[in-house]
């Protein structure tokens, strides 16, 4: 009784690194994912600030609008920041629980 007991327990502490290694590796490839939408999100609004600030030069916009699309890329620019870190902690978290050290660059294929 004391075997199965011990057994079960070896059988649930596997499960549930298995599990945590699971979700360190998705929460590293969504981190990832989040970086790639938000560089591809910056770059088009730094091509719409640009023609923003050309009409408003020629008189064909607001300056509010040049200072919306400035606030909007401030604001992904702040989240693609946060996502970077994201990314850094999930591998982090993901190379502890595999037994690698923390700044292994790991990759999920």
């Amino acid at each position: 009784l004391r075997i199965d007991a011990s057994e079960m327990e070896r059988d649930q502490t596997l499960w549930e690194v298995e599990e945590r290694v699971r979700i360190a590796c998705l929460n590293l490839l969504e981190a990832e994912k989040t970086v790639a939408l938000l560089e591809s999100s910056l770059y088009m609004l730094k091509e719409q600030l640009k023609k923003s600030s050309e009409l408003f030069q020629q008189g064909c916009v607001a300056h509010t609008d040049v200072l919306s699309v400035q606030v909007q890329l401030t604001d992904k620019e702040k989240r693609l920041l946060q996502a970077t870190h994201a990314i850094t902690l999930s591998r982090m978290l993901l190379n502890q629980l595999i037994g690698l050290p923390f700044h292994e660059k790991t990759r999920i294929c």
